[in-house]
């Protein structure tokens, strides 16, 4: 074996751990927004509640819309395909869903501590999601299986 198969072996062997960490956090961060989305349904009264609460027009239609982008992109980012899409759209959503739902700054004082740690939870969010975005599925995704 030539020294640079054997560097290019030692170096697949090496990273393959680091894959399977890239993976392992893929598929967390993916099932953050796929339950989400599989959550509002049963509980579909309480979030139209919610939504109605926050006067957004057409709610039912905008709850309908988020519940499926989060369980299609989330299936998306689970699966590795169109992982980069898939991470920029959630990244825009859940600016988006912060902003109206967790904007701290509004938050009465009994809601406030709340509304600020879910804020801050959902910034980290967005940074996994623009990583991911930047960073693409990894080895083990459905995008880089190789197309014949």
């Amino acid at each position: 074996m030539s020294s640079t198969t054997m560097d290019a072996h030692t170096t697949l062997e090496r990273n393959s751990g680091l894959d399977l960490i890239q993976l392992f956090g893929r598929l967390c961060l993916a099932l953050v927004f796929f339950a989400s989305g599989l959550f509002k349904i049963p509980d579909w009264a309480a979030m139209m509640a919610m939504m109605t609460a926050k006067d957004l027009p057409m709610p039912e239609l905008l709850l309908g819309g988020a519940a499926a982008l989060q369980i299609v992109a989330g299936a998306f980012l689970l699966l590795g395909w169109h992982t980069r899409l898939a991470a920029l759209v959630l990244a825009g959503f859940t600016v988006v869903a912060t902003v109206i739902f967790h904007g701290f700054w509004n938050s009465p004082p009994d809601r406030f501590e709340f509304d600020f740690v879910v804020f801050m939870s959902n910034v980290a969010l967005f940074g996994a999601l623009l990583f991911i975005a930047g960073a693409g599925g990894g080895r083990h995704s459905l995008d880089n299986v190789p197309q014949d």
